[in-house]
């Protein structure tokens, strides 16, 4: 570390990435998703509490000038905030992220240990994305609980660290893209016919197909089909779910995508028409 401190002579730019960036929600939940929630070294169950962002080199700096502003409060200074770099409006955050992990909070003491580990027996740069062949693989240093380098490597082949595929399921919950559907679609209801439907509700709906729509002043109800409304949220869900994803992890780097769980099926058509015009990508 501090040889890259003296390198980047200490600049903003590399305190931003040393330092500050471990700070950062928008990347933790990043990397969270890209791990399954697993840690790398023990395969404990990660969430947003019990784990932190390790470094696996300081050979980076920031280059995105665009902040934030997140609550940092003391005792004398309740108020007080701390500026972050915007990385979720990040042009090129890859560079940043290839260069990070989450790890469980039982090895914060013993973070100097890990990276030794982790130079020692990775081939270099072996976070790029690059086939590296078994040979190369060494057994990890002895640390109590943790994964062998090779459960190391899979888990980084398995998150586009060292591979070329791609498994567009894994951005998100699927829960959270389905509930975003039922939400829009909640709200395009009640634009267009005035009905508050809640999203309990809507699983019985959902198996008939049409919502009850009731006048009160009038005293006239009638069932009315909701199936283009749904179909249409889906879409916008969707598509915002594919410039996430190319967000997060840039398709043009990519040769193969691979579209499986419920949410996949239900969305296939529309991811291939949305990518169809990207010939260097098979999905």
């Amino acid at each position: 570390m501090k040889d890259m401190k003296r390198k980047y002579d200490g600049s903003k730019e590399w305190f931003k990435f040393s330092r500050r960036i471990r700070y950062n929600k928008y990347v933790k939940h990043v990397l969270l998703e890209r791990q399954d929630y697993k840690c790398v070294f023990s395969g404990q169950q990660l969430d947003t509490i019990n784990s932190f962002i390790f470094h696996i080199d300081y050979d980076c700096i920031c280059t995105n000038s665009r902040e934030i502003k997140v609550p940092a409060p003391t005792r004398k200074r309740p108020d007080k905030k701390r500026a972050l770099a915007d990385c979720e409006h990040c042009d090129s955050p890859e560079k940043c992220f290839s260069k990070l992990l989450v790890v469980h909070k039982d090895y914060k003491n013993h973070q100097k240990h890990l990276r030794s580990s982790i130079d020692e027996s990775m081939p270099h740069n072996a976070m790029r994305k690059t086939d590296y062949s078994k040979e190369k693989q060494a057994p990890a240093a002895s640390t109590r609980g943790a994964m062998d380098i090779t459960n190391f490597y899979d888990m980084m082949k398995r998150h586009n660290y060292s591979t070329n595929w791609f498994r567009f399921s894994s951005t998100l919950k699927r829960s959270e893209y389905m509930k975003q559907v039922l939400l829009d679609t909640v709200e395009a209801i009640r634009k267009k016919y005035g009905q508050t439907v809640t999203l309990s509700a809507m699983q019985k709906y959902l198996e008939t197909g049409k919502i009850r729509i009731y006048d009160r002043k009038n005293l006239v109800s009638r069932d009315v089909p909701f199936d283009d409304l749904l179909r249409e949220a889906s879409r916008n869900v969707c598509m915002a779910a594919i410039d996430r994803t190319n967000q997060i992890y840039p398709l043009m780097e990519y040769d193969y995508l691979i579209i499986t769980g419920g949410t996949g099926a239900a969305w296939e058509n529309m991811i291939r028409e949305r990518l169809k015009g990207m010939e260097t990508l098979r999905i």
